[in-house]
């Protein structure tokens, strides 16, 4: 598991576990085999809440290794650097 996977499911792992019956596994174009697993991301997502920026950076670093690796993981790296732009911004 990568750096990022662990952080996230150290975090939410009381969350994670109550989903329960919110897990989807569909086969179509919304739902790729690179989202499939135990957990959907949208999943997660939603049921934390997530800002915008927060929710790709879980998206992008959950489906790094089964679709687009390093530039998957670019892509949270850069809405992860806006995350932390704003909130020195903010401070």
């Amino acid at each position: 598991m990568s750096y990022y996977g662990s952080v996230i499911t150290e975090l939410f792992v009381d969350k994670i576990k109550n989903m329960g019956n919110k897990i989807k596994t569909m086969d179509d174009k919304i739902n790729p085999d690179y989202y499939k697993g135990k957990i959907q991301p949208i999943d997660l997502i939603e049921s934390l809440d997530l800002d915008f920026n927060t929710g790709n950076v879980v998206k992008y670093v959950a489906r790094h290794k089964k679709k687009n690796g390093l530039e998957d993981l670019l892509k949270a790296q850069f809405y992860l650097d806006r995350m932390i732009t704003n909130y020195k911004t903010k401070s």
